[in-house]
């Protein structure tokens, strides 16, 4: 089978989202995130999830709300963690429903 290389993948993904490619912007910064690829930088994971955000991925929207909401790589931010998770939960983002308390069905 094909071996996981994690750091090609962070490298492919940047190239992907610098050419406005949301899904990949918003793979970079899980990559940031979690520290796969190269070392973790929440403030790195914020910014590619912003890209994606507003680009309209939806998981990037949730992310995005969920690192406001929880200090990761940006100040806390009350409003912006509600703007960008119920951007997300209007889009049927579960997890986003979860974070404003708000139930899925």
């Amino acid at each position: 089978g094909l071996r996981r290389d994690c750091t090609e993948a962070r490298r492919l993904y940047e190239l992907a989202a610098k050419q406005g490619h949301r899904r990949a912007a918003h793979c970079l910064g899980c990559s940031h995130r979690d520290g796969e690829g190269g070392p973790v930088s929440l403030a790195e994971a914020a910014h590619w999830f912003r890209v994606s955000a507003e680009l309209g991925h939806v998981p990037a929207q949730c992310n995005l709300g969920l690192a406001y909401q929880r200090g990761q790589g940006v100040q806390v931010d009350a409003e912006e963690a509600f703007k960008w998770l119920s951007m997300a939960a209007r889009a049927g983002d579960e997890l986003a429903r979860r974070a404003l308390g708000v139930s899925g069905r």
